[in-house]
């Protein structure tokens, strides 16, 4: 192939990349990222490629969550979408589940769409049987399960899972101590970080 033609199909790769996988799902920044690849002397610098994302930083730093400090400042569309995090702790796993389920009744009662985000698999499916004992139903989005939009179940994935999705409503579950004992405290406040801003409207933390 040119070399012509290999750029600009490289090009419009990325731009396709961009707008697929950066576009802001809030009516607030709706567009953004295809009005700034459109201009395409802003990012694609002759032989090279240079991206500067429209993205601008928040009001409250590191510190939004009440419970945990982010590595970075966080931008304002990952925290525009509703209030700050309530959060609820219990002394044992048990007491925590039974918490979810009253929880949960009133979220689908109001028609919100909500995903209990957990640490592991085996987390997922101890949510998942809490919930079913309670008669209600459960999806656990596992690595071949897409999420069907117009599903009335309780979404359960793990955080990993999570990653680029969005629900109405977030209730994340996990150890107290969860960041503190696993292997790379960093990359545990990432993905706590990540968890919680799949939310659109409401996020909850439980620990035990």
């Amino acid at each position: 192939m040119l070399p012509s033609l290999l750029a600009r199909e490289i090009q419009n790769g990325l731009k396709h990349f961009l707008t697929t996988g950066f576009e802001p799902s809030d009516p607030l920044f709706a567009g953004v990222m295809q009005r700034f690849t459109q201009d395409e002397a802003r990012w694609l610098k002759g032989p090279y490629i240079q991206v500067g994302l429209p993205f601008r930083t928040g009001t409250h730093g590191k510190t939004f969550f009440e419970n945990f400090e982010t590595e970075h400042p966080g931008h304002i569309h990952s925290f525009s979408h509703g209030p700050a995090p309530k959060t609820f702790n219990f002394q044992h796993l048990e007491d925590a589940l039974a918490s979810l389920t009253p929880l949960l009744k009133q979220s689908l009662a109001e028609g919100r769409k909500v995903c209990v985000i957990v640490p592991t698999k085996h987390d997922a499916s101890a949510v998942q049987g809490s919930l079913k004992a309670e008669k209600l139903a459960t999806t656990i989005l596992g690595p071949d399960e897409r999420d069907k939009p117009d599903s009335k179940s309780v979404r359960i994935a793990t955080m990993h899972r999570a990653k680029g999705l969005e629900f109405d409503e977030v209730v994340l579950l996990m150890p107290r101590n969860w960041i503190e004992v696993r292997s790379g405290a960093d990359n545990g406040q990432r993905l706590k970080y990540v968890a919680l801003t799949r939310a659109k409207r409401v996020a909850t933390v439980v620990q035990y």
